[in-house]
């Protein structure tokens, strides 16, 4: 869970992001981000609420946190095909729930895994990753995920949240700097969120793969360079820039 400013996270209807002055984003910079939001989806079990959250990288190919994969490999529900990517409906298609078929890939030292669909997902290619993502301190991010409700939430949180939780919804923030494979930043975050896109709203990249964070300091993505390293990895990626 990350919490440092106390700053917003804008519930996303539709695929069409909130009309709120903070996101400081109009024109192409609006349509660029609104064209990813039904790439990325919750995961969960299929008759119960989210518990983290994957974006397409490919027609059939999520990405997010290996602490998630390793929950799914767990116990025998992934065989047995009970867990599901959700992606929101937008005015052109309706929602979709699509079977995890199974873990493709986990990155041999990073936190992030990459997860097999049943059936293509919104998105025809996925996000596009940045090969070699470079964010300087302070640059605007955003984080759009599935935050949930968990063990040692502060319970002010209902109010930030409207006490709606597993949700999809964008955290507008700060890059607070880069050390090798990791971006630190300050949207706020709650466990629901690991496998979340960092992005950069100047470009519409993912930088990052949103991964943990430390109440009141900080929030810790692993950066898409850690993938573009390891061409094991890298093939799972349809659009790189």
């Amino acid at each position: 869970m990350g919490l440092r400013l106390v700053r917003p996270a804008l519930r996303i209807e539709n695929s069409r992001l909130p009309s709120a002055l903070m996101l400081g984003l109009q024109g192409a910079a609006r349509a660029r981000i609104e064209a990813l939001l039904p790439g990325i989806a919750s995961v969960g079990l299929s008759r119960d609420l989210p518990f983290a959250t994957a974006f397409q990288v490919s027609s059939r190919v999520v990405v997010t946190s290996a602490h998630v994969a390793e929950r799914l490999l767990h116990d025998d529900d992934l065989a047995r095909g009970h867990f599901v990517a959700r992606f929101n409906a937008d005015e052109r298609r309706p929602e979709k729930a699509v079977h995890i078929v199974r873990v493709l890939a986990l990155h041999p030292t990073e936190d992030v895994a990459f997860l097999q669909l049943a059936d293509d997902g919104p998105v025809e290619r996925g996000l596009c990753l940045a090969r070699e993502p470079w964010l300087p301190r302070g640059a605007q991010v955003f984080v759009v995920g599935y935050p949930v409700y968990g063990a040692g939430t502060p319970l002010f949180l209902d109010a930030l949240f409207e006490n709606v939780y597993g949700v999809k919804r964008i955290s507008p923030g700060e890059s607070l700097g880069m050390e090798a494979e990791r971006l630190y930043h300050d949207c706020t975050t709650l466990p629901g969120s690991s496998g979340s896109p960092l992005l950069d709203p100047r470009t519409g990249l993912v930088m990052g793969i949103h991964a943990s964070g430390q109440f009141a300091w900080r929030n810790t993505a692993v950066s898409t360079r850690a993938i573009h390293a390891l061409p094991l990895l890298r093939v799972f990626v349809s659009d790189w820039r």
